[in-house]
């Protein structure tokens, strides 16, 4: 979605009244959404790291499946992060949760639990450049190019 413009309205008397309303809560959305794309992003890495520090897990290229399994996403429409495994992925919630046959890890909930400075960290650094708008417009643009070329990274790595 394009910037909106600055709405600008004209009174019967001549004054001129600008309001930027539609402008500010369109940058607070990107930004919101910004900041949840990163904290995702950061908080898939660190389950990546725990998965790959597991035993079983370090040079073997068929476990790669676990790792493709940790996902994130933003629903933009409601601003909420979702952060887990993919569905019908037995690996993961098996280890989250544990079975018979399988230990409860608990990577997604320590990792989360153990990043909270971190996701206030992100969170607060967007959130803090609305006092600027040009910076934080950038900040936008800037961290949905570093996604996508992130994403494609991943998929090299695990190609």
């Amino acid at each position: 979605m394009p910037l909106p413009p600055v709405v600008t309205k004209i009174n019967k008397n001549g004054v001129t009244f600008t309001s930027s309303v539609d402008r500010t809560q369109w940058t607070m959305e990107q930004l919101i959404n910004a900041a949840l794309r990163d904290v995702g992003n950061v908080l898939r890495m660190k389950m990546i790291y725990k998965l790959r520090t597991l035993k079983g897990f370090k040079k073997v290229r068929k476990k790669d499946r676990v790792l493709k399994s940790t996902m994130y996403r933003v629903d933009y429409k409601t601003n909420i992060l979702k952060v887990g495994f993919k569905h019908n992925t037995w690996y993961g919630v098996q280890q989250e949760l544990g079975t018979q046959n399988q230990p409860k890890r608990n990577i997604l909930s320590e990792t989360i639990q153990e990043n909270i400075p971190l996701i206030i960290e992100i969170e607060s650094q967007y959130l803090s450049s609305l006092t600027d708008e040009a910076k934080a417009l950038r900040l936008a643009q800037e961290s949905e190019s570093t996604e996508n070329n992130q994403e494609a990274e991943q998929d090299k790595l695990v190609l």
